[in-house]
């Protein structure tokens, strides 16, 4: 997969962890929703274990639809019986601001 800058409004990728290539660009408020739904093992955590239930909650509660459909083929790609994926988020590029809730990582 060839590399491909960022979009300006979207500064933080997502990617199944210990894989290299993002799947996903998100903004700050796209993240920040993910942040606050989600569990993390301990405060610098920027990972998150995704299954398909909680990943249905995710898009009740209002998560984008197109990002919804990415993570679940994400899920589908993994073996039957991982029954998820983790994700993880990272700065794509230059950001203007410190990412959501870095002050407390």
């Amino acid at each position: 997969m060839a590399y491909r800058e960022p979009p300006l409004d979207r500064p933080y990728a997502l990617r199944v962890k210990g894989e290299g290539a993002p799947f996903a660009h998100v903004d700050a408020a796209t993240l920040e929703k993910l942040r606050a739904q989600l569990t993390r093992e301990h405060p610098g955590d920027r990972s998150y274990w995704l299954d398909a239930a909680t990943l249905q909650w995710l898009g009740e509660a209002g998560l984008d639809p197109e990002l919804v459909a990415e993570l679940a083929e994400r899920i589908a790609r993994r073996p039957p019986d991982e029954g998820g994926v983790e994700i993880e988020w990272l700065r794509a590029g230059p950001v203007p601001a410190a990412a959501p809730g870095s002050e407390k990582d």
